[in-house]
C-alpha cells in the first residue's frame, strides 16, 4: 500500500463488533474477494476470548477496510519469544491511497506496544505481496532471521514448495520505549507470555497445596507453549493474580490448570478465565473440555454448566517416589 495517502475524509476506527461479520463478507463478496462472513465470526469469537482485536475502519459510516493483532499466533518464531502478530490487513480498493492502511497499522501497533516491546507480522513472497513488503519495510520492520515458512514450518534449504499464499517471510518492529501501558479497567485477562512464569510460580506457591516439589519454571514455560494461546492470566496492577491453562487435543480439550489468588477469590476471576477458554475453544470448533478437580471445587465447575461424564478417572504415577 505504498503511496498511501492522507485524505480530507475522516476515518474512524473502532472495534470489532456483533453486525460487522455480515457487512465485512458482503463488502468482500461484492469485489469478487472470497472472504467468508464465518472467518469474522471466528474474529469476534477470538476478541471475545482476549486471543485478538480486530480494528474496523470506516469512512462516512462505510466499511473501509479492518486490521487484527493476534495475542496468540501459531508461526513457532512469534510463540517461542510471546510476540503478537498483526496479521490481515485489508482496505477495500475503492478506499486505497487515503491513509486508511496507514492508520490501521498505527492502532494495531500502539494496541501491540500496550503489551510487548515487539510486534510481528507475515507477509507473502509472491508478486501479490510486493506492495505489502514495500509497506512494512518503510515502517521499520526487519526479517526476523529465522528464514521462510509454508504453512508454519519453516523451509529447508534446497525445498520445493509451492509460491502461493502459505509461503511466508515473518517480519518483527522494536516498538517505541514507553508505548507499553497498564491494562485498562476491565481489561485484565490477557494471553499468557513466558515473561508471566516468575508471576504464575508465585501465584502457585502462594495457594496452599497447589505447588508440587517436582514443578519448576520449565514446567510452566511448557505447560504455556504447548497449550498454543489457550494459557491465560489475570492481571491486577502488573501483579498476577490468576492463571488458567488447557490444551487443545484434537478428539477433545483438557483444562489442565487453574489458581486464582485467596485474597481475590469470590471477585468472578475463575469464572472469568474458564469462559475465556471456553470461548477460545469454541472459535477453533472444539465441542468437549474435560477436567479433573478437586472434589471441593466441583460445585464451581457445576455452577459454569460443566457434569460428570459417563467414565472414571485413572491415574498412573510414572515416578514410584512421587
Amino acid at each position: 500500500m505504498p503511496g498511501d495517502q492522507e485524505s480530507t475524509q475522516p476515518v474512524h476506527i473502532r472495534r470489532l463488533t456483533e453486525p460487522d461479520p455480515q457487512t465485512i463478507a458482503s463488502a468482500f463478496a461484492q469485489i469478487g474477494w472470497g472472504k467468508p462472513i464465518a472467518q469474522y465470526r471466528n474474529y469476534l469469537a477470538e476478541q471475545s476470548a482476549g486471543t485478538r482485536v480486530c480494528l474496523v475502519a470506516a469512512v462516512d459510516e462505510q466499511f473501509a477496510g479492518y486490521i487484527t493483532v493476534n495475542w496468540a499466533p501459531t508461526y513457532p518464531g512469534f510463540v517461542e519469544l510471546s510476540i503478537p502478530e498483526i496479521q490481515d490487513l485489508n482496505v477495500l480498493p475503492r478506499f486505497r491511497r487515503r491513509g486508511i492502511g496507514t492508520r490501521l497499522l498505527d492502532e494495531a501497533e500502539q494496541i501491540a506496544g500496550q503489551r510487548c516491546s515487539v510486534v510481528g507480522v507475515g507477509v507473502g513472497l509472491h508478486p501479490g505481496y510486493n506492495a505489502a513488503q514495500r509497506l512494512y519495510v518503510k515502517r521499520g520492520y526487519v526479517p526476523d532471521g529465522r528464514g521462510v515458512t509454508y504453512r508454519d514450518r519453516y523451509v529447508e534449504e534446497g525445498a520445493q514448495v509451492m509460491l502461493d499464499d502459505d509461503l511466508v517471510l515473518h517480519l518483527i518492529k522494536q516498538l517505541p520505549l514507553g508505548s507499553r501501558t497498564n491494562p485498562a479497567a476491565g481489561d485484565q485477562i490477557r494471553p499468557a507470555m513466558t515473561s508471566d512464569i516468575p508471576g504464575i510460580r508465585t501465584l502457585m506457591q502462594t495457594v496452599a497445596g497447589f505447588w508440587q516439589p517436582w514443578w519448576s519454571d520449565e514446567t510452566i514455560a511448557a505447560a504455556v507453549r504447548s497449550a498454543n494461546g489457550l494459557a491465560f492470566v489475570w492481571e491486577d496492577n502488573s501483579q498476577i493474580l490468576g492463571f488458567v491453562c488447557a490444551h487443545d487435543l484434537g478428539f477433545r480439550a483438557y483444562l489442565s490448570e487453574l489458581v486464582v489468588d485467596t485474597n481475590v477469590r469470590n471477585r468472578g476471576i475463575g469464572r472469568r478465565l474458564v469462559q475465556t477458554v471456553e470461548e477460545a475453544l469454541r472459535a477453533r470448533n472444539q465441542r468437549v473440555l474435560i477436567a479433573d478437580v478437586w472434589h471441593d471445587a466441583e460445585p464451581f465447575y457445576r455452577s459454569l454448566g460443566w457434569a460428570p461424564p459417563d467414565a472414571v478417572l485413572l491415574r498412573r504415577r510414572l515416578n514410584a517416589q512421587d
